[in-house]
């Protein structure tokens, strides 16, 4: 009698423990699916993240993409611009940028009484001194759809450059003003007898030259710094 009892109380036993087992699975099952869609979020705002970085790693070359293009367009100062050079807190010189075009651009520059008519070809890729007149009866006018470029122009900035390439995208302090990705070009010429005459230009993005410096080297040489008043 013991034995024919014993089967079914195994048989109870078996299926108090499957109802068990059923009631804690859909909770193992709601566990599981929890732990997956927190991974998958996870997933996502990492992705998102990522593709985020990604966007602004973009931008930021596309930046300099922009600015690799403009080349030395980016250093024109603009039109109508009067520019005062001093030295020591002297005034020595004015630059006004009289007009430009995609091509050139006219300065007028004035030396005590001496007025002086500039022209430069100033493109992505060069800037050149191209034409100078100290006798046009308007100074002020544009010359820029009659003049003609001289042969022979000096050019600044660019491949075949008469000046040195010295420095570039450094920094250079102007009064209380740090300009940034700036030119330096440097001259040598023998303009006095029997010693050296150096000069040092510095060219800032939408200011163009913003400092000179010239040295006469031998006896009674001298330095003299010239900046621009910002």
């Amino acid at each position: 009698m013991f034995k024919r009892l014993l089967v079914p109380f195994f048989l109870i036993l078996s299926l108090l423990f499957a109802c068990s087992n059923d009631e804690s699975k859909p909770e193992q099952d709601d566990k599981k699916t929890e732990e997956h869609d927190q991974a998958s979020s996870k997933q996502n705002d990492e992705a998102s993240k990522d593709e985020g970085q990604n966007t602004d790693s973009n931008k930021e070359e596309n930046g300099d993409e922009i600015t690799q293009d403009s080349g030395f367009l980016k250093y024109r100062p603009s039109t109508g611009e009067v520019r005062e050079f001093v030295e020591k807190g002297a005034m020595l010189f004015t630059e006004e940028v009289v007009d430009q075009n995609d091509q050139y651009l006219q300065m007028k520059v004035t030396l005590g009484s001496s007025v002086t008519t500039e022209v430069y070809l100033w493109t992505k890729d060069k800037v050149a001194l191209v034409y100078q007149n100290t006798s046009l009866d308007d100074h002020n006018a544009s010359i820029l759809g009659t003049f003609e470029p001289e042969m022979g122009p000096e050019v600044l900035l660019g491949s075949d450059s008469d000046w040195e390439l010295v420095a570039r995208e450094t920094t250079v302090k102007i009064g209380n003003q740090v300009l940034q990705n700036v030119y330096a070009i440097k001259l040598v010429t023998e303009e006095v007898v029997g010693a050296e005459t150096i000069k040092t230009r510095y060219y800032a993005p939408e200011h163009g030259m913003v400092r000179e410096e010239v040295e006469v080297t031998g006896e009674g040489g001298y330095k003299s710094t010239v900046d621009l008043v910002m």
